[in-house]
């Protein structure tokens, strides 16, 4: 019966170091999921902010406004009022 008791006190105690081992690999695990999750919506963003990829995305030197066409004046007869 001594035998019995003894395995079932050192197979508990070898679980409960198992178990502790795969909490801090779990804690590990997630961990590096949270980085990864990070990632994927910091990339999606920049993804957005540059079209795919095809255009720069502004972050270090914004591109400049485009300068408006001048307004297009016609002189004709009758222009320079009554």
């Amino acid at each position: 019966m001594t035998d019995v008791l003894t395995w079932t006190i050192e197979r508990r105690l070898e679980l409960v170091k198992r178990a502790e081992l795969l909490r801090k690999e779990l804690g590990e695990l997630e961990l590096e999921v949270a980085r990864l999750e990070a990632a994927e919506v910091v990339f999606g963003q920049w993804l957005e902010a540059t079209d795919g990829g095809r255009r720069p995305p502004g972050i270090l030197s914004p591109e400049p406004e485009p300068e408006p066409e001048p307004a297009v004046v016609t002189v004709g007869p009758g222009a320079g009022g009554m």
